[in-house]
């Protein structure tokens, strides 16, 4: 069974936006929707640093998220925090929908397809628009297969394996 993580990552602070404490966000496509105004986020930077900050408002921003925090009000105080990680808590994310995962949850993960065929194990999942792509590394290959319901017909986070069916004449390969 594989032990999910108290803390979620959420994005990371890429630099500094304008003159009055605004920064650009790179957030997590899966948490996007997840991340509002008044979140508290837990934000990290190296070992040991560590402080929590108040979402005061955000937008969008070049497929970027702008985000203004409440103790945050000049540029200065922006380039401060350039490259912290920032996190929610699995209690802020809160129970989700049937057949949604948070993608650290899924990393890791054994892929069998439904013949019981081990493929190797989930390394990384792409976003993209039209379907995210899961990466499968085993057996010296890198596997990329859509994360679509024809392809993924089962994550079981709780068993710590994915099932997948290979559909003929797609050319499944490396990349």
């Amino acid at each position: 069974m594989k032990q999910l993580d108290k803390w979620i990552e959420a994005g990371i602070i890429v630099r500094p936006h304008g003159l009055a404490g605004e920064v650009i966000v790179d957030v997590k496509s899966d948490l996007a929707n997840l991340v509002s105004d008044t979140s508290v986020l837990r934000a990290t930077h190296g070992e040991g640093n560590e402080r929590f900050l108040t979402v005061e408002s955000m937008r969008g921003h070049a497929g970027r998220r702008i985000f203004r925090f409440s103790t945050c009000d000049s540029r200065d105080q922006a380039e401060l925090l350039r490259s912290w990680v920032l996190w929610l808590s699995r209690e802020q994310v809160g129970e989700l929908e049937e057949d949604r995962w948070l993608v650290q949850d899924i990393l890791g993960l054994d892929v069998v397809t439904d013949d019981g065929e081990h493929l190797g194990t989930l390394t990384q999942v792409m976003p993209q628009p039209a379907s995210d792509i899961l990466v499968v590394e085993g057996n010296g290959e890198e596997i990329l297969l859509p994360f679509i319901k024809e392809v993924v017909l089962d994550v079981d986070v709780s068993a710590g394996r994915v099932i997948v069916h290979l559909i003929e004449g797609m050319g499944w390969g490396t990349k």
